[in-house]
């Protein structure tokens, strides 16, 4: 996980790929013990706020291909 020295509030995902409808994303201010959905280009408001923030993407197809995914928090 990245640490952060202030409780994560908020996400933007940039995500260069192909495919990309055809995957979820998803993020963790929490190290993983509760996961909100993010949407791509959108400033996401996090139920919970902590400090250990990390990023899932659940693929649906064989089709989808990332390049570079960043998260931009608050």
């Amino acid at each position: 996980p990245k640490t952060t020295t202030s409780p994560v509030t908020t996400v933007y995902l940039k995500v260069v790929g192909e495919d990309l409808p055809n995957a979820t994303f998803y993020v963790s201010s929490d190290d993983g013990n509760t996961w909100e959905n993010a949407v791509l280009n959108t400033k996401t408001t996090l139920a919970v706020n902590g400090k250990l923030l990390r990023l899932r993407i659940d693929l649906d197809s064989a089709n989808v291909r990332i390049k570079s995914a960043a998260t931009l928090y608050t």
